[in-house]
């Protein structure tokens, strides 16, 4: 089964909606607050000290290798080629290069 493939048999009377009940339960399992194991995106503070260490330093000094890279040539024609041999493979190619 690929991404975006909902053709599912079901048997007659089955949905994917989950019943009262088990949402219910769901509720009591979860935390009342969002858990997070790291600090927002946006909070620098929070993230600077990653500055300093040697894997931070090798994310940084990838990223900046990366954005210092020409784009990748994806146009019209690329989505269109894309679109007519029904495959994503043309679109991502462009996107998940060797170089990249």
């Amino acid at each position: 089964m690929g991404a975006y493939d909902f053709n599912f048999d079901l048997p007659a009377g089955e949905t994917f909606i989950p019943r009262p009940e088990r949402v219910v339960a769901l509720l009591k399992a979860m935390p009342p607050e969002p858990f997070t194991i790291a600090p927002k995106a946006d909070d620098r503070a929070a993230w600077a000290p990653w500055m300093k260490h040697p894997f931070g330093q090798l994310v940084q000094q990838s990223a900046r290798e990366l954005a210092a890279q020409p784009l990748p040539d994806y146009n019209n024609a690329t989505w269109l080629e894309s679109l007519e041999q029904r495959s994503s493979i043309i679109r991502q190619s462009c996107f998940f290069a060797e170089n990249r």
